[in-house]
């Protein structure tokens, strides 16, 4: 017999076992559902959804339904998911500044570490052989096609693209070496 959602929550704080039985079985995989898009963890979502149950238990006569059960429950899937994360985050940031600066400091750090890499992307370059330098500039950084390096360089594509080549295997053995 299925009841409304007035009935089981008038039936829950009478104590009865059934309705929470009947609540459970009815939105328990909805709540999963739910919670799972949240944190995409299978096993820690069926305890987040195991606890909200035992939770809603606990405060059964405290609880104030203004609308449907199943909204009411995937309101507190969404906060009991929301605080879990809150505590398992690797950060603690306890102001909206907290955050801006790790984000300061993180995008400093990316920036540094990019300026490097240019650097040693220039190194690398600098001790191409002349021609194949040369070859790999007017490629990569005036975006000439090989066409236009032949013509321009009065060599044929072929040799573009086999200057090309060389340059990138030596330019990845070398960039390899610094990391």
């Amino acid at each position: 017999m299925v009841r409304s959602d007035q009935e089981l929550v008038d039936l829950l704080r009478g104590d009865s076992d059934k309705a929470v039985r009947i609540i459970f079985e009815h939105y328990y995989e909805a709540i999963c559902i739910r919670i799972n898009r949240m944190i995409n963890n299978k096993a820690q979502t069926e305890d987040l959804a195991q606890e909200l149950f035992l939770d809603f238990w606990r405060k059964r006569n405290e609880i104030e339904i203004t609308g449907s059960l199943i909204g009411y429950l995937s309101i507190a899937a969404r906060n009991k998911t929301l605080n879990w994360i809150k505590s398992n985050r690797k950060h603690d940031f306890s102001s909206i500044e907290d955050v801006q600066q790790a984000t300061k400091e993180e995008s400093a750090q990316k920036l540094m570490e990019l300026e490097e890499m240019k650097i040693h992307i220039d190194e690398a370059i600098d001790l191409l052989p002349e021609k194949c330098k040369i070859v790999f500039i007017l490629s990569r950084f005036e975006q000439l096609s090989y066409k236009e390096i032949a013509k321009n360089l009065d060599i044929s594509p072929k040799t573009v693209e086999n200057q090309i080549s060389k340059a990138l295997k030596l330019l990845r053995n070398k960039l390899q070496k610094k990391n």
